[in-house]
């Protein structure tokens, strides 16, 4: 439990904290600086009393209080699976750098930019699915994700990525990309796109090819 006094949990204030299963905000906590919880390879759940204007915890997930940003996710949460809320317009830095579980990740419609180190370094990562609204993807969104084998983008056209977009370190060899039906040129034409794939595929994107599925371990 954070002591009383604390307004700002500050850059690597946790920071490899191996031994630290759970966060508990208090009530007065109104910033916090990536990377925070760095390393935190134990941690299982966030949690925050309802007096606190400025955060939320939504199944052990730190957002913000009008969960509009997904501001922080439990490294060592036991789901395989995990989809971010529907409302969520901003992802922060680094947000699943470390996951110990994580086999999907579905980023929800609404999400315009997918940020610097989203996913480095999860070992269980399999897959991923981007919705429709992003156009713009950060420097290491994906690094060393060497179990990754799908990567799905509902965008028609290819989202501007940064150089080093797709692995810094370690090119994603491993993986293909699925894009919509009639967008693969867009994505064949965008260097980044094109280059650090094992190969480019359409599918459908209609929403009764989609399986549903929830955030229950």
């Amino acid at each position: 439990v954070l002591p009383s006094n604390v307004t700002h949990i500050d850059a690597h204030a946790f920071e490899g904290a191996n031994q630290m299963t759970s966060l508990t905000l208090n009530d007065r906590v109104e910033k916090i600086s990536y990377p925070a919880f760095l390393y935190c390879n134990s941690l299982i759940k966030f949690e925050v009393p309802a007096t606190n204007q400025h955060f939320t915890s939504v199944d052990g997930v730190l957002y913000s209080a009008d969960e509009t940003i997904l501001v922080a996710y439990p490294l060592a949460d036991k789901r395989p699976l995990y989809k971010t809320l529907s409302t969520v317009t901003t992802i922060c830095q680094g947000i699943f750098e470390g996951a110990v579980n994580l086999k999907d990740i579905y980023i929800n419609e609404g999400v315009t930019t997918i940020p610097v180190s989203l996913c480095c370094n999860a070992e269980a990562l399999e897959r991923m699915y981007w919705p429709a609204t992003i156009t713009d993807v950060k420097v290491g969104a994906i690094d060393a994700c060497k179990k990754l084998r799908e990567l799905h983008v509902a965008a028609t056209k290819a989202p501007a990525a940064d150089t080093g977009a797709f692995g810094v370190m370690f090119k994603n060899y491993t993986a293909y990309l699925y894009v919509p039906f009639g967008a693969k040129a867009s994505y064949e034409a965008n260097e980044e796109w094109n280059e650090n794939f094992l190969g480019i595929k359409e599918e459908s994107t209609e929403p009764n090819t989609i399986v549903l599925k929830t955030n229950r371990a």
